[in-house]
C-alpha cells in the first residue's frame, strides 16, 4: 500500500469515528444491568453515574480514576445524603488502568452486566479495554455528550483526532492479541 492509500483510509476512519461521536443515539435505558462503571475525566460523567444509581434498578455503582482528595462527600449532592453502594476506585490514571481496576472489582462480585459512562469521543476506547480485559462481561455504552461538543466547536476536532488515533492503537493491539 502506498502512503496516500494508507491517508486516505485513515481519513475515512476519523470521518466515520468523527461521525460516530456525533451521532452516538441514546442509551439503551431498559437494559438491565449489575452495575454502573463510571470512568472519571470528562464533564457531566460522575454526576451521570448518579443519576443512573437513583433512577434505575441497579444498586452498585463503581467510579474508577478518583483524584485520592475527593470523598463520597464531594460526588454527592448535599440533600442526597448517602446513597447506596458507592465504590470509588483511586487508583487509575488511564483507561487501561480503568479497565484493571474495574475488573479487579467486579472479580470480588457477581457481576455480569454493566453500564459503563463514560464521554461519547472516548466510548469505543473504553469499550475495546473493557472487552480485552473481560471478555464475557456484558457492557451497555451510556455515552454522556459534554456541554457545546459538536463538530463546530473548537475544541471538537483536537478532542477528536486524539482520541481516534489512541482507539486506532488500542484496536491494533487488540487484533494482535
Amino acid at each position: 500500500m502506498t502512503f496516500l492509500t494508507l491517508f486516505i483510509i485513515w481519513a475515512g476512519g476519523l470521518l466515520w469515528f468523527a461521525t460516530n461521536i456525533t451521532y452516538s443515539g441514546s442509551p439503551d435505558m431498559e437494559a438491565p444491568a449489575d452495575a454502573i462503571i463510571v470512568l472519571t475525566g470528562g464533564t457531566k460523567r460522575v454526576q451521570t453515574g448518579v443519576a443512573l444509581l437513583k433512577e434505575t434498578s441497579t444498586t452498585d455503582l463503581f467510579i474508577s480514576g478518583v483524584n485520592p482528595d475527593v470523598t463520597e462527600k464531594d460526588i454527592l449532592p448535599k440533600e442526597d445524603g448517602s446513597l447506596c453502594c458507592i465504590t470509588l476506585g483511586y487508583k487509575a490514571s488511564n483507561t487501561r488502568e480503568n479497565a484493571e481496576e474495574v475488573a479487579k472489582w467486579i472479580d470480588t462480585k457477581d457481576i455480569k452486566t454493566i453500564r459503563l459512562v463514560t464521554s461519547n469521543y472516548h466510548m469505543i476506547r473504553a469499550m475495546l479495554e473493557f472487552q480485552k480485559l473481560m471478555p464475557d462481561l456484558k457492557v451497555i455504552a451510556h455515552p454522556v455528550t459534554p456541554e457545546n461538543f459538536n463538530m463546530w466547536d473548537s475544541k471538537f476536532w483536537p478532542i477528536t483526532f486524539s482520541e481516534y488515533n489512541k482507539t486506532l492503537l488500542i484496536w491494533l493491539q487488540f487484533k494482535q492479541a
